[in-house]
Protein backbone atom coordinates (compact mmCIF):
# COMPACT_ATOMS: atom_id res chain seq x y z
CA UNK A 1 0.00 0.00 0.00
CA UNK A 2 1.51 3.18 -1.00
CA UNK A 3 2.04 6.06 1.78
CA UNK A 4 1.37 9.24 1.47
CA UNK A 5 2.94 12.17 2.90
CA UNK A 6 0.31 15.11 3.94
CA UNK A 7 2.03 18.41 4.02
CA UNK A 8 -0.08 20.84 6.05
CA UNK A 9 0.57 24.69 5.42
CA UNK A 10 -1.80 26.93 7.70
CA UNK A 11 -1.45 29.85 4.64
CA UNK A 12 -2.74 27.38 2.08
CA UNK A 13 0.53 27.58 0.02
CA UNK A 14 3.49 24.84 0.00
CA UNK A 15 6.75 26.82 1.31
CA UNK A 16 9.31 27.84 -0.43
CA UNK A 17 12.13 25.22 -1.31
CA UNK A 18 15.70 25.75 -0.05
CA UNK A 19 16.92 25.68 -4.03
CA UNK A 20 14.69 28.99 -4.59
CA UNK A 21 15.78 30.38 -0.62
CA UNK A 22 19.89 29.97 -2.13
CA UNK A 23 19.56 31.68 -5.46
CA UNK A 24 18.00 34.66 -3.90
CA UNK A 25 20.67 34.62 -1.13
CA UNK A 26 23.18 34.34 -3.78
CA UNK A 27 21.71 37.15 -6.01
CA UNK A 28 21.67 39.54 -2.96
CA UNK A 29 25.23 38.89 -1.97
CA UNK A 30 26.41 39.08 -5.51
CA UNK A 31 24.39 42.13 -6.28
CA UNK A 32 23.40 43.89 -3.48
CA UNK A 33 20.05 44.56 -4.64
CA UNK A 34 17.02 45.64 -2.16
CA UNK A 35 14.77 43.00 -0.95
CA UNK A 36 12.26 44.90 -3.38
CA UNK A 37 13.76 44.39 -6.50
CA UNK A 38 14.36 40.71 -5.57
CA UNK A 39 10.62 40.08 -4.64
CA UNK A 40 9.78 41.48 -8.23
CA UNK A 41 12.77 39.20 -10.07
CA UNK A 42 11.77 36.02 -7.87
CA UNK A 43 8.01 36.63 -7.11
CA UNK A 44 8.33 36.37 -3.65
CA UNK A 45 7.32 38.80 -1.03
CA UNK A 46 10.19 41.31 0.27
CA UNK A 47 9.43 40.56 4.12
CA UNK A 48 9.62 36.67 3.34
CA UNK A 49 12.74 37.64 1.28
CA UNK A 50 14.19 39.53 4.92
CA UNK A 51 13.21 36.73 6.91
CA UNK A 52 15.42 33.70 5.09
CA UNK A 53 18.40 35.29 3.65
CA UNK A 54 19.83 35.79 7.14
CA UNK A 55 19.27 32.07 7.93
CA UNK A 56 20.51 31.56 4.63
CA UNK A 57 23.88 33.29 5.19
CA UNK A 58 24.08 31.63 8.62
CA UNK A 59 23.72 27.86 7.72
CA UNK A 60 26.61 28.59 4.61
CA UNK A 61 28.95 29.95 7.43
CA UNK A 62 28.81 26.94 9.75
CA UNK A 63 28.70 24.62 6.48
CA UNK A 64 31.61 25.90 4.87
CA UNK A 65 33.15 28.27 7.50
CA UNK A 66 36.35 25.53 8.07
CA UNK A 67 36.20 24.24 4.53
CA UNK A 68 37.26 27.38 3.02
CA UNK A 69 38.19 29.90 6.27
CA UNK A 70 40.87 28.42 7.70
CA UNK A 71 43.53 30.20 9.50
CA UNK A 72 46.58 28.88 9.99
CA UNK A 73 47.90 27.56 13.31
CA UNK A 74 51.29 25.90 13.03
CA UNK A 75 54.59 27.03 11.54
CA UNK A 76 54.38 24.78 8.62
CA UNK A 77 51.35 26.43 7.72
CA UNK A 78 52.36 29.90 7.87
CA UNK A 79 55.25 28.99 5.99
CA UNK A 80 53.90 27.60 3.32
CA UNK A 81 51.93 31.18 2.99
CA UNK A 82 54.96 33.01 3.45
CA UNK A 83 56.76 30.43 0.70
CA UNK A 84 53.62 31.73 -1.39
CA UNK A 85 54.46 35.12 -1.06
CA UNK A 86 58.08 35.22 -1.49
CA UNK A 87 57.20 33.16 -5.25
CA UNK A 88 54.27 35.14 -6.20
CA UNK A 89 55.55 38.78 -4.67
CA UNK A 90 59.64 38.05 -3.72
CA UNK A 91 58.95 39.05 -0.55
CA UNK A 92 59.97 36.39 2.14
CA UNK A 93 59.04 35.95 5.54
CA UNK A 94 55.38 37.56 4.24
CA UNK A 95 52.66 35.30 6.48
CA UNK A 96 49.96 37.86 4.96
CA UNK A 97 48.52 41.20 4.34
CA UNK A 98 46.51 43.17 6.88
CA UNK A 99 44.23 46.04 5.80
CA UNK A 100 40.49 47.50 6.93
CA UNK A 101 37.77 48.01 4.27
CA UNK A 102 34.94 50.35 4.51
CA UNK A 103 31.65 48.91 4.00
CA UNK A 104 28.71 51.54 3.25
CA UNK A 105 25.93 51.44 5.57
CA UNK A 106 22.63 53.59 6.45
CA UNK A 107 23.18 55.21 9.62
CA UNK A 108 21.60 53.15 11.90
CA UNK A 109 18.85 55.16 14.23
CA UNK A 110 20.61 57.20 17.31
CA UNK A 111 24.14 56.43 16.57
CA UNK A 112 25.13 60.05 16.12
CA UNK A 113 28.24 59.57 14.46
CA UNK A 114 29.68 56.04 16.17
CA UNK A 115 29.63 55.00 12.13
CA UNK A 116 31.11 57.78 10.29
CA UNK A 117 34.32 57.58 8.75
CA UNK A 118 36.58 60.20 7.30
CA UNK A 119 35.72 59.39 4.23
CA UNK A 120 32.37 60.70 4.62
CA UNK A 121 29.79 58.25 4.82
CA UNK A 122 28.58 56.10 7.33
CA UNK A 123 30.31 52.24 7.64
CA UNK A 124 31.20 49.49 9.28
CA UNK A 125 34.93 47.86 8.97
CA UNK A 126 36.17 44.73 7.76
CA UNK A 127 39.49 44.20 8.96
CA UNK A 128 41.31 40.79 7.15
CA UNK A 129 44.31 39.30 6.89
CA UNK A 130 44.94 37.79 2.82
CA UNK A 131 47.33 35.14 1.60
CA UNK A 132 49.31 35.70 -1.73
CA UNK A 133 46.50 34.39 -3.55
CA UNK A 134 43.77 36.80 -2.09
CA UNK A 135 42.44 34.40 0.21
CA UNK A 136 41.43 35.71 3.49
CA UNK A 137 42.50 33.85 6.22
CA UNK A 138 41.49 35.93 9.23
CA UNK A 139 39.06 38.63 9.55
CA UNK A 140 37.05 40.87 11.97
CA UNK A 141 33.10 42.42 10.92
CA UNK A 142 31.40 44.58 12.70
CA UNK A 143 33.59 47.51 13.86
CA UNK A 144 32.39 50.73 13.53
CA UNK A 145 33.11 53.39 11.16
CA UNK A 146 34.87 55.94 13.35
CA UNK A 147 37.79 53.53 14.27
CA UNK A 148 40.67 53.70 12.44
CA UNK A 149 42.44 50.73 11.19
CA UNK A 150 45.12 51.06 14.06
CA UNK A 151 42.48 51.12 16.69
CA UNK A 152 40.68 47.88 15.42
CA UNK A 153 43.89 45.92 15.19
CA UNK A 154 44.59 47.14 18.87
CA UNK A 155 41.54 45.83 20.12
CA UNK A 156 40.78 42.61 18.17
CA UNK A 157 41.93 38.94 18.96
CA UNK A 158 45.09 39.11 16.69
CA UNK A 159 47.16 42.10 18.25
CA UNK A 160 47.79 39.95 21.34
CA UNK A 161 48.79 36.80 19.47
CA UNK A 162 51.02 38.14 17.27
CA UNK A 163 52.96 40.40 20.46
CA UNK A 164 53.22 37.55 22.52
CA UNK A 165 54.04 34.88 20.04
CA UNK A 166 51.05 32.42 20.74
CA UNK A 167 49.96 32.99 16.51
CA UNK A 168 52.22 30.18 15.41
CA UNK A 169 54.93 32.01 12.91
CA UNK A 170 57.68 30.28 12.24
CA UNK A 171 60.83 30.37 14.27
CA UNK A 172 62.95 33.49 12.70
CA UNK A 173 65.45 31.84 10.06
CA UNK A 174 67.85 33.31 7.57
CA UNK A 175 66.76 35.60 4.36
CA UNK A 176 67.84 34.84 0.90
CA UNK A 177 71.88 35.70 0.72
CA UNK A 178 71.62 36.55 4.14
CA UNK A 179 73.41 35.26 7.54
CA UNK A 180 71.10 36.72 9.99
CA UNK A 181 68.15 35.54 11.48
CA UNK A 182 65.23 37.64 10.17
CA UNK A 183 61.29 37.19 11.70
CA UNK A 184 58.30 36.27 10.69
CA UNK A 185 55.73 39.26 9.80
CA UNK A 186 52.74 40.53 8.73
CA UNK A 187 52.63 43.78 6.19
CA UNK A 188 50.77 46.35 6.45
CA UNK A 189 49.84 50.26 5.36
CA UNK A 190 50.93 53.05 7.10
CA UNK A 191 47.68 53.05 9.64
CA UNK A 192 49.50 50.06 11.61
CA UNK A 193 52.36 50.63 14.16
CA UNK A 194 56.55 49.16 13.07
CA UNK A 195 56.93 46.10 14.73
CA UNK A 196 59.02 43.20 14.98
CA UNK A 197 55.59 41.27 13.53
CA UNK A 198 54.59 44.02 11.23
CA UNK A 199 55.75 45.49 8.49
CA UNK A 200 54.96 48.40 7.08
CA UNK A 201 56.39 50.89 4.10
CA UNK A 202 58.78 53.77 4.46
CA UNK A 203 56.64 56.93 4.80
CA UNK A 204 56.26 58.96 1.89
CA UNK A 205 57.32 61.99 4.03
CA UNK A 206 60.89 61.23 4.83
CA UNK A 207 61.65 59.12 1.65
CA UNK A 208 62.92 61.30 -1.85
CA UNK A 209 62.26 60.15 -5.56
CA UNK A 210 63.83 56.72 -5.72
CA UNK A 211 66.02 56.17 -8.42
CA UNK A 212 65.23 52.42 -9.76
CA UNK A 213 62.14 50.63 -8.86
CA UNK A 214 62.71 47.93 -5.62
CA UNK A 215 60.27 45.42 -3.97
CA UNK A 216 58.85 47.72 -0.66
CA UNK A 217 56.81 46.05 1.87
CA UNK A 218 53.50 47.98 -0.12
CA UNK A 219 54.21 45.52 -3.31
CA UNK A 220 53.25 42.95 -1.08
CA UNK A 221 50.77 44.16 0.37
CA UNK A 222 48.81 46.15 -2.89
CA UNK A 223 46.98 43.43 -4.01
CA UNK A 224 45.53 41.64 -1.18
CA UNK A 225 44.90 45.03 0.70
CA UNK A 226 41.59 44.82 -0.33
CA UNK A 227 40.36 41.15 -1.44
CA UNK A 228 39.57 41.89 -5.18
CA UNK A 229 41.78 40.09 -7.37
CA UNK A 230 43.32 42.87 -10.09
CA UNK A 231 42.57 40.87 -13.20
CA UNK A 232 39.67 42.03 -15.31
CA UNK A 233 38.10 38.44 -14.27
CA UNK A 234 36.80 39.48 -10.91
CA UNK A 235 33.81 39.46 -8.06
CA UNK A 236 31.42 41.79 -8.87
CA UNK A 237 31.68 44.86 -6.01
CA UNK A 238 29.06 46.12 -3.86
CA UNK A 239 28.90 49.95 -4.79
CA UNK A 240 25.93 50.44 -3.10
CA UNK A 241 24.90 50.93 0.58
CA UNK A 242 23.96 47.51 2.38
CA UNK A 243 19.95 48.39 3.40
CA UNK A 244 19.50 51.48 0.79
CA UNK A 245 16.47 51.76 -1.76
CA UNK A 246 16.85 52.47 -4.83
CA UNK A 247 17.13 56.23 -5.55
CA UNK A 248 13.40 57.48 -6.68
CA UNK A 249 12.76 60.58 -8.96
CA UNK A 250 11.46 63.50 -7.26
CA UNK A 251 7.25 63.88 -7.23
CA UNK A 252 6.88 66.18 -9.96
CA UNK A 253 9.88 65.79 -12.21
CA UNK A 254 9.60 64.86 -15.66
CA UNK A 255 11.62 62.28 -17.94
CA UNK A 256 13.91 63.99 -20.46
CA UNK A 257 14.36 62.36 -23.88
CA UNK A 258 16.33 62.90 -26.26
CA UNK A 259 16.11 61.69 -30.17
CA UNK A 260 19.69 60.02 -31.01
CA UNK A 261 21.81 61.19 -33.59
CA UNK A 262 22.51 58.77 -36.37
Amino acid sequence: MPIFCIFCCFSGRPPLSSGIKLAITLRFLATGNSYRSLAFDFRVAHNTISLFVPEVCRAITEEYQDEVFSTPSTPDEWREVADAFRDRWNYPHCCGAIDGKHVAIIKPSKSGTLYFNYKGFFSIVVLAVADAQYKFLWAKIGATGSYSDSGIFNRCSLEPALSYGTIGFPDPDQLPNNDQNTPYFLVGDDAFPLRTYMMKPYSKRQCGARPAPVRRPSDAGRAPSDGRHPSPVRRPVRHREVGRAPARRPSGARLKYTTPKF
